[in-house]
């Protein structure tokens, strides 16, 4: 595109005037050889300067409505709102997801408790939670206050108020993110000239961003072929690792029914979808492990650091079965590198082989044995899947101007 900036120069009554007065007496065939203040000239002169700025001014923003780059302000908005792309940003709050620790039965409550950062910034807790034999959960959190200020870093989310009856510790594991100022005009100005870009993106991508639309909790969507029926199966991952409710996945459909192309209605006009939506396929994980603490280590933090880092391990956000395998080294590493650790022994760490897992297939961590070093059980937690939480990237430009 040409230097729209270019296209029209804006003068001012002095230039325009000089200019005026110069053509008269170039084309008047020497019978006007000055134009003297307060004259009839004058005034016709400056009568015609008027009416050009109006022009000019009126001609100035009817190309900024073809050009962003001349556009500002509320020209800016109508711009956008012709070409199709969503309004200004409003100011937006952030929000992440807590982990907290604390005694089994341990109550953290919407309305009751609040967290902050180092900052200052305030966040709402947004569901309850009940410290389970983990001794440590999971919960989502919004900052009260909207803003860029309220993005919060990682591990700086350390203050519970009130602090409930057994609580012993609260943490971000990831940034608190989505935390915006109101859009500014250079902002905005270049989210238009995206536009087109914004479309240019993976099926699978795409559908990740309509169905977190629908439900906030959806982290990943991946392909996992065709069933019996011709329908393309399509598979969830969520954020903490649960699995939807039959409900939780028809309402996705449904809602997501409007994103989805042609081929993937069948027939069309009807309630009838050529995909199938399901929860992921799990590959449970059982860990058995004889440790030496340092003295006047806690084991329930050890143990806490250690389910933590496994989860981590296997971030689902990026995890492929075709590719990727769980080397059982990692595992032993993770524990002797946990702070407290003094001593793991090899020779009976569970599991001591790497694992493979099926294509489409996660791997999650539930039994955990943890023994002293001659074999005596110090803790066991059997056929409990460890709390886990993965961010999910929500792409707002994305989200507000397509879908």
């Amino acid at each position: 595109m040409a230097n729209t900036k270019s296209i029209v120069r804006l003068v001012s009554e002095v230039e325009m005037e000089s200019l005026h007065v110069e053509a008269f007496i170039n084309n008047s065939n020497n019978k006007v050889t000055k134009v003297s203040d307060h004259s009839a000239l004058r005034g016709l002169i400056r009568g015609n300067v008027k009416t050009a700025k109006k022009a000019l001014k009126d001609i100035t923003l009817a190309i900024s409505h073809l050009f962003v780059d001349l556009a500002f302000d509320t020209t800016l908005d109508a711009v956008a709102e012709e070409l199709g792309i969503s309004a200004r940003f409003a100011a937006a709050q952030s929000s992440t997801w807590i982990r907290v620790r604390g005694t089994e039965g341990t109550v953290y409550a919407v309305g009751v408790n609040t967290v902050s950062d180092s900052n200052g910034n305030i966040f709402d807790l947004q569901e309850d939670l009940t410290v389970g034999e983990k001794g440590y959960g999971y919960i989502k959190v919004r900052s009260q206050q909207a803003g860029s200020s309220t993005n919060s870093e990682a591990q700086t989310i350390i203050n519970i108020s009130p602090e409930p009856a057994g609580h012993i510790g609260v943490l971000n594991e990831y940034a608190a993110t989505g935390g915006r100022d109101a859009e500014s005009d250079n902002d905005f100005r270049q989210r238009i000239k995206e536009g087109p870009d914004i479309l240019s993106r993976g099926t699978l991508s795409y559908l990740t961003q309509a169905f977190i639309k629908v439900n906030t909790n959806v982290l990943r969507v991946v392909y996992d072929g065709v069933d019996e029926t011709g329908k393309v199966v399509l598979s969830i991952l969520t954020v903490n690792g649960i699995d939807l409710t039959d409900d939780e996945l028809n309402t996705i459909l449904e809602q997501g029914g409007q994103y989805l192309s042609l081929t993937e209605l069948n027939p069309i006009g009807t309630q009838s979808f050529g995909i199938r939506l399901k929860n992921a396929t799990y590959y449970y994980i059982d860990s058995d492990i004889r440790i030496e603490l340092f003295s006047g280590a806690d084991l329930a933090t050890v143990i806490a650091d250690i389910q933590q880092k496994y989860s981590k391990l296997v971030d689902f956000r990026y995890w492929d079965s075709s590719l990727n395998t769980i080397q059982w080294e990692d595992l032993l590493l993770i524990c002797k590198n946990v702070g407290g650790v003094k001593n793991v022994s090899d020779r009976y760490f569970s599991p001591n082989a790497d694992i493979t897992l099926k294509n489409n297939e996660f791997p999650r961590f539930r039994g955990f044995t943890v023994r002293d070093l001659s074999g005596n059980v110090l803790l066991i937690q059997d056929d409990i899947v460890d709390p886990l939480f993965y961010t999910n990237e929500i792409d707002s430009n994305f989200s507000e101007t397509v879908l």
